[in-house]
């Protein structure tokens, strides 16, 4: 098989996953201020929300059964979204946008390590390269923590054909400010 009869292979697309889980959450805030308005007037709009996007539904279940990072995959990939969603308006989702990014693998705790490895040297033409051995210990232990806000927003807010952006918008105007300020002060 040559190079122009082989398939191309298939690339996750990772802003589209960034995309959907912030409409996830957009979505499931959304359901939420809806219940509150009034299930009776708002239960169609509701159920179509949820019935359209499983990331959602399991965000609106999460406020009443215990759901935790460790057993629940899906919210990494939300939490993710989120934090590359901030980087406009918070320095810190820049910081942590840029750093080591761990999988948590059904894990409570993430022990991350701490390498020494020694710097690369430049070298003149038909130089042998000498093997250098690093050292590594477990420095840090992480344990995930929450990031927690309410937002307020009217009811013609939540019942406008721009629902998900307002609330995408008030989220992250609030969430920005905060998690800066846990990190730089």
């Amino acid at each position: 098989m040559n190079a122009v009869d082989r398939p191309i292979p298939f690339r996750m697309d990772r802003d589209a996953l960034h995309r959907g889980n912030m409409r996830s959450l957009s979505r499931a805030a959304l359901a939420i201020g809806l219940r509150g308005l009034s299930r009776t007037q708002h239960g169609n709009t509701i159920d179509a929300l949820l019935s359209e996007d499983r990331n959602a539904d399991l965000l609106v279940k999460a406020s009443t059964s215990p759901t935790t990072l460790a057993n629940t995959p899906a919210l990494q990939g939300i939490a993710l979204a989120l934090v590359d969603a901030l980087i406009p308006v918070s320095a810190s989702a820049a910081l942590i946008a840029r750093s080591l990014r761990l999988q948590w693998d059904n894990n409570a705790q993430v022990k991350v390590p701490n390498l020494t490895v020694p710097p690369a040297a430049w070298l003149g033409e038909g130089t042998m390269i000498p093997v250098l051995q690093g050292t590594s210990t477990t420095s840090a232990t992480l344990t995930p923590f929450k990031l927690a806000t309410l937002v307020e927003l009217t009811s013609e807010q939540m019942r406008s054909s721009n629902a998900e952006a307002m609330i995408r918008a008030a989220l992250l105007n609030a969430i920005g400010p905060a998690l800066d300020a846990a990190m730089f002060f």
